[in-house]
């Protein structure tokens, strides 16, 4: 395994075949029978507030990873330039 073997992307048969449990996700439609109230409503978006505020989070904290990502590459890529 050679150093430039950790940058190549890995094949996945998954992607193309669809797990069992995503055909039975599929293949049920989400219907709810229960009667919508305020109440109920409120809280759903409350739910979706939340999920909403948390993939921000970690959208941020991806950035923030990325951008500590390139200085580490501008700063090998500095000194590979040095050493040539």
């Amino acid at each position: 395994m050679g150093l430039l073997d950790i940058f190549k992307r890995k094949k996945k048969d998954s992607l193309l075949e669809p797990s069992p449990q995503e055909i039975a996700l599929q293949s049920k439609p989400n219907i709810s029978r229960e009667v919508s109230t305020e109440e109920n409503l409120k809280a759903k978006m409350d739910l979706v507030a939340t999920h909403l505020e948390s993939i921000k989070v970690q959208q941020a904290m991806l950035n923030e990873r990325l951008e500590r990502m390139d200085k580490v590459l501008q700063e090998i890529y500095v000194i590979a330039k040095r050493s040539s």
